[in-house]
């Protein structure tokens, strides 16, 4: 049985919302993603959702910490579904493949000016980061479990999943790159070729798979004729 995955601890205080609370969480993060939210006031805010200052300040007591609390409750939200689509799954390619569709979704109205933004402003990169390194632990375990069970090459995990981890590091410069902008993909399309090719790259080599297939099950007739032999 695989090892379940463990929800990442808490970062930032945990909080009832209110109803109309929640809808305008769910408004900023659009508007957050979309157009990042260096260049926006509490102003702009409370004109864009049309709700008033009061409102906003129930949420928040300042434009950075509203920042925070939008971004903490969109990564919580992608990891909670990541935990719930690993329960349903055991095997490493099936689980990466569910990850990349999640991405997809999610990373799908993420601009390049909201990358911009969290590399500017150092406590929303550090919530990032940390959410960031614990997908990496996450990813290491699976491959473990994988590896565990045969299902996948022999390969240090740790190394490959620090391997991932650079190709998330990179994932703002390509979805910077003319030639990528020019195929018009999403972050979370270029995401999901990311997982892919790590996928591929995880699968065993053929060498690897005749030599699994030539180990003797234990405790089946042909092992029981060699030891006869």
């Amino acid at each position: 049985m695989a090892t379940p995955l463990p929800l990442l601890p808490l970062v930032l205080p945990r909080r009832q919302f209110s109803e109309r609370q929640q809808e305008l969480l769910a408004q900023l993060e659009r508007l957050f993603l979309r157009e990042g939210f260096s260049r926006l006031t509490i102003g702009d805010i409370v004109e864009r959702l049309s709700c008033s200052r009061t409102t906003l300040y129930q949420i928040a007591r300042s434009k950075e910490d509203l920042v925070l609390v939008v971004v903490d409750r969109w990564q919580q939200r992608m990891q909670q579904r990541a935990v719930e689509l690993r329960r349903g799954l055991d095997k490493a390619a099936d689980i990466f493949y569910a990850w990349s569709e999640l991405s997809v979704e999610e990373l799908a109205d993420m601009s390049i000016q909201f990358l911009d933004d969290v590399n500017q402003a150092i406590a929303v990169r550090q919530l990032v980061n940390h959410y960031n390194a614990h997908s990496i632990r996450a990813i290491e375990q699976i491959l473990a479990d994988g590896i565990a069970r045969g299902e996948i090459r022999d390969l240090d995990p740790h190394i490959a999943a620090q391997f991932f981890s650079l190709g998330v590091m990179r994932l703002d410069a390509l979805f910077r790159d003319e030639q990528m902008r020019h195929t018009g993909k999403s972050a979370g399309e270029i995401a999901r070729e990311l997982y892919r090719v790590f996928i591929y790259g995880i699968q065993p080599l053929p060498a690897e798979r005749q030599k699994r297939a030539a180990r003797p099950i234990p405790g089946n007739g042909a092992e029981r004729r060699g030891r006869k032999a």
